[in-house]
């Protein structure tokens, strides 16, 4: 199986769940940055120094610094492409949901992650009551992909049934101001 993140960022999702990464699969860890690029790549080997069984073969890492929405795969050659807090960032939203569908395999799934309006909403007002001059996000990101929106969007590329919403319910509770 090959799978393909977009927007890889550090590399935290496969550096904190190193072992549970099936040795079977090729991952290619894409980002527009550099210096993303090699924080991942120094994040994952340094997860692999750390792994309790040292006898682990390591996963099949690849690094790719390209702007997503001119994936340099072959159609349909990827099982898995994932988009952590990604899309909201696109210049070219309507591109990138194509690329994926374009590379992905027939049956092969899309995974990604944004949030909602409320995203940070407490925070927000707890700044802005402190000092209404302090903003905290100039763009509401959620407007172009987002919880609310999301869905919709990508039912014009991958159909209607095909598009499954997963809530992750969080808090942040501070106790000691």
């Amino acid at each position: 199986p090959r799978v393909l993140e977009l927007g890889c960022g550090s590399g935290a999702l496969w550096a904190e769940n190193i072992q549970k990464v099936p040795q079977s699969i090729t991952i290619q860890l894409s980002d527009i940055s550099e210096g993303m690029i090699r924080d991942a790549k120094s994040h994952i080997n340094g997860a692999y120094q750390r792994q309790v069984d040292a006898l682990a073969a390591p996963r099949m890492f690849e690094y790719r610094q390209f702007d997503c929405s001119h994936i340099p795969c072959e159609k349909e050659s990827v099982d898995l492409v994932i988009a952590n807090h990604l899309l909201f960032y696109c210049g070219d939203l309507n591109q990138v949901l194509s690329e994926v569908r374009r590379v992905l395999k027939p049956g092969g799934r899309f995974v990604t992650s944004t949030y909602s309006g409320r995203h940070m909403r407490e925070i927000t007002e707890l700044v802005q009551d402190f000092n209404p001059d302090i903003v905290l996000a100039a763009d509401n990101l959620y407007e172009k992909f987002g919880l609310d929106n999301g869905g919709e969007i990508l039912s014009h590329y991958f159909g209607d049934g095909n598009v499954d919403r997963f809530l992750y319910e969080d808090a942040i509770e501070i106790n000691d101001p």
